[in-house]
Formats: C-alpha cells, sequence, structure tokens
C-alpha cells in the first residue's frame, strides 16, 4: 500500500484553511428518535395477538378476537405511523471555545457546577453540536423535543458523549 507525503511545505501550507474547516471533520454519531415511543409497544402487542391467535392461546382475548388479516392490517398501519414519526439526529463533538460559550450561556454558576447534570446545558450544546432532519436548532425548540420525545432524549446526549469521547486509533497516529 502506498504511504501518503506525510511532509508538510511550509511555503504552500494554509494554516487558516486547516483549522478553520469548519465542523465536516468532527467525529459524528447518529440516533434515530421518535416522536411516539408507544407506536412501538402497541406493534409488539399485536404480535403476541397474532402469536396467540395462531397457537390457540386466548390470554389476549380482547385483542386477538379480531383475525389475524385484521391484525397484520394494524400491524402495517402502525409500522407505516412509526416510520412517519421518526427523525435522525446527527451529532458531533464540540471544541473546548465551543464549550465554553455553552457554559457562559447559563450564566454564573460554582465553580464545582456539574453542568451535565443540567437539562438547559444540553439544550445548549445541542443547539451548536446537532442536527434534527439536517435543521439547527434553538436552544428552546431542543427543549420542545425533549418534552416530546422524553427519555428517548438521554439517547442523543449519550450520542453526543460518545462523538466526543471517540479517539483516534493508534494505528493512524504517527
Amino acid at each position: 500500500m502506498p504511504q501518503e507525503n506525510t511532509t508538510v511545505d511550509i511555503e504552500t501550507f494554509n494554516l487558516a484553511d486547516w483549522v478553520t474547516g469548519g465542523t465536516e471533520h468532527r467525529l459524528r454519531q447518529t440516533v434515530t428518535i421518535y416522536r411516539d415511543a408507544n407506536l412501538a409497544v402497541e406493534v409488539d402487542r399485536i404480535e403476541k395477538a397474532m402469536k396467540n391467535t395462531a397457537t390457540g392461546h386466548t390470554a389476549m382475548v380482547t385483542i386477538a378476537d379480531t383475525g389475524t388479516d385484521d391484525l397484520e392490517t394494524r400491524k402495517q398501519a402502525l409500522l407505516d405511523r412509526i416510520q412517519a414519526a421518526k427523525a435522525e439526529v446527527e451529532v458531533f463533538a464540540l471544541i473546548d471555545p465551543e464549550i465554553r460559550e455553552c457554559r457562559e450561556a447559563l450564566g454564573d454558576k460554582p465553580t464545582n457546577y456539574d453542568y451535565t447534570s443540567d437539562e438547559t446545558y444540553w439544550y445548549q450544546v445541542l443547539a451548536r453540536a446537532a442536527r434534527l432532519e439536517g435543521q439547527e436548532l434553538t436552544p428552546d425548540q431542543w427543549r420542545q423535543v425533549h418534552e416530546t420525545v422524553g427519555a428517548q432524549f438521554a439517547s442523543i446526549i449519550t450520542a453526543y458523549t460518545m462523538a466526543s469521547q471517540t479517539d483516534i486509533s493508534p494505528r493512524f497516529r504517527r
């Protein structure tokens, strides 16, 4: 395998271009969230009813009383609703000055303040480091997303944490 030239020509190297490369080069993680996470529970109930109907069990009489074809139709309708209610969130790691901006946006806090336990801190971080279906959101919009998706919000924070803690493999270091 050919080796790349690892020397830098000081005369032609443009440090400003290299340093201000935007955010495209930052590590990224993607997570899928659902506006109505309860739909998946409904699909599970229907699948259980279908299984019970097929094996002759009547544990779920209210759902199982309907025919298998009707259950399949209901299941497909729910799957369609799940698909329509999902959204992709892509997050990338912030750099230290951006993290400082997020903290400063919250005002004066004690030196030992745990920002990571403050929801408003995460709304600030995500306003800078996340895209919901490719769209940037304000901190207030992230609060609204959090209110809508509830506990799924933790998966967005986890994705951000993973993006910011990923290290370059030693095989790429020189």
